[in-house]
């Protein structure tokens, strides 16, 4: 077993369109350790993050943050230990207006 430590994606989502950051890939668990949000407009922004399993789709029974409000020029930093366990899990994310930049950092294990 081996374990990689990296950047699993990044993004700077279209409005209202859900956008996926990651996807695990085959033969892998994926550990998501941290999502920064960084707003850089001058306008508050609401986002929402979902860890969708495979098979389902983006929606409140698989969200993480449902319009979380980012405030304007604010860089938001959560910290986590998600499991993400089968291959095409992902981490999607939505946003009200274009204007921010998920960055989502953990571990893939193979």
């Amino acid at each position: 077993m081996s374990l990689l430590e990296k950047r699993l994606g990044q993004s700077y989502p279209n409005a209202t369109t859900d956008t996926i950051v990651y996807t695990v890939p085959s033969s892998t668990r994926t550990i998501v350790k941290n999502i920064v949000i960084c707003n850089t407009t001058t306008e508050a922004i609401n986002v929402r993050i979902f860890a969708v399993p495979v098979g389902l789709s983006a929606g409140v029974s698989t969200a993480i943050f449902y319009d979380y409000e980012i405030p304007k020029n604010f860089t938001f930093t959560k910290n986590m230990y998600l499991i993400l366990h089968t291959e095409g899990d992902t981490i999607v994310v939505y946003v009200s207006a274009q204007g921010v930049t998920f960055t989502v950092s953990g571990a893939e294990v193979t």
